[in-house]
């Protein structure tokens, strides 16, 4: 699996063409622009994804009013903002600089972790697993918001571009780079599967992605060599059958 159907989840396909996300850019710049690094908050998946209102990383960000980017897993072009911990808003600078996506946050019910992820110029996330994923009644919606990027999933490219969105599972193997000349942002919601999906399981869609090319197998090749072949044969016989006869005496005889 890939892809899922966006049309099963209606908390975020409505947002698809919706003015509303040209909203969320704006608050998503303004947060970018206004507040500052925390070079010294570093944080692993493990501490971030953790349902413990005591986290150390929590409670770090709510004494400074979530007023600071988070350097995230000790690589200095992805940077991340907090902005929902398990159904709780992180509050503080947030709700100052970005009340749209926050009220509309608040509507989702049942969300892990939301917030927004910066890439920076050439910045990247080599191939990993998350947590995010169907074992844990849990999937992720990205919406991107500035900037262009590449989620690679399995053997499909998804492309980022502002305004496009996507669910995934995230314990597949995957990838991320920026592939723009300035910062990528997208707005990232974990959130519990079961909650949200409307219909059964079925099948994914295959939206706003390509597929990696790949050799075609050796049989394909087999038979599409036998088919030229055999046009190459049917047209020298119709060539013999309509060029006139050649002559027998040679070119240089008297």
């Amino acid at each position: 699996m890939t892809l899922y159907n966006l049309e099963r989840f209606p908390k975020f396909s409505h947002l698809f063409h919706n003015p509303i996300v040209a909203t969320f850019t704006q608050e998503a710049l303004k947060v970018y622009t206004e507040l500052p690094i925390n070079h010294e908050c570093i944080h692993s998946r493990e501490q971030w994804d953790n349902p413990d209102q005591t986290n150390p990383l929590l409670e770090g960000i709510k004494q400074s009013q979530n007023g600071y980017w988070i350097i995230a897993q000790n690589n200095p072009d992805w940077l991340n903002y907090p902005l929902m911990y398990f159904d709780t808003p992180v509050g503080g600078k947030a709700d100052e600089l970005c009340p749209t996506i926050m009220e509309y946050l608040k509507s989702i019910k049942n969300v892990r972790i939301a917030g927004f992820s910066l890439f920076k110029k050439n910045g990247c996330i080599p191939p990993h697993t998350d947590s995010t994923g169907r074992s844990n009644d849990a999937l992720a919606c990205h919406v991107c918001l500035v900037g262009t990027g590449e989620l690679t999933l399995q053997d499909e490219i998804v492309e980022q571009t502002p305004g496009k969105i996507y669910v995934f599972d995230s314990e597949i193997i995957h990838s991320v780079r920026n592939t723009g000349d300035d910062i990528r942002i997208i707005l990232y919601i974990d959130f519990v599967y079961s909650q949200h999906v409307c219909e059964p399981m079925q099948a994914t869609v295959r939206t706003n992605s390509k597929k990696k090319s790949r050799p075609d197998p050796i049989w394909f090749r087999w038979v599409q060599s036998m088919l030229q072949y055999m046009r190459w044969t049917q047209e020298e016989k119709l060539d013999s059958i309509s060029s006139p006869p050649h002559s027998t005496k040679s070119p240089h005889s008297e």
